[in-house]
């Protein structure tokens, strides 16, 4: 393996990506519902020097039970993280495609918005310098939504995203 400052994020064995996403929508039925969003990608690599980038992101979801006033939901979330390393590291392209199975409870604050947490696990594919392997996963993500009618709602996500390279 070369000499590369993105081999010592490698034995880090830690890849986090914070992701801000600044447009989140959502469609729901009656108990299935598909997620989608894009937006910002910042990793907390300390290892090297990477980029901001982009965060798009499709989901799609399953209302297990409801207790009380909190909904609990099965989700699947799927996303493409595009990160540019920078030129002191080395320079390149990080790439991440994850795969995460997880849990969401919302919950309402008033009649036209909610609040979901998220927890799941899975595993994702990272290709960039000196790396190109799937690996394990785990996010957990936080997300504030308006309702514009029952089945469409628009919001600001926050997700973390970590990879065990």
């Amino acid at each position: 393996m070369q000499n590369h400052p993105f081999n010592s994020l490698r034995r880090a064995a830690v890849l986090g990506v914070i992701t801000l996403v600044a447009v989140a929508a959502s469609s729901r039925a009656e108990g299935l519902y598909v997620t989608g969003d894009a937006g910002i990608a910042i990793t907390d690599a300390k290892a090297t020097s990477i980029d901001t980038g982009a965060r798009f992101s499709l989901g799609v979801g399953y209302d297990l039970c409801k207790a009380g006033e909190v909904t609990i939901a099965a989700e699947l979330d799927s996303a493409l993280i595009y990160n540019s390393i920078g030129v002191s590291s080395g320079g390149g392209d990080l790439w991440q495609l994850p795969l995460v199975v997880g849990l969401a409870a919302t919950m309402p604050l008033c009649p036209q918005s909610d609040v979901s947490v998220g927890i799941g696990g899975g595993g994702a594919y990272v290709s960039g310098p000196g790396v190109d392997e799937t690996d394990g996963a785990f996010q957990a993500s936080i997300a504030l939504r308006y309702k514009f009618s029952p089945r469409l709602e628009i919001g600001i996500n926050y997700k973390y995203l970590d990879v065990y390279l």
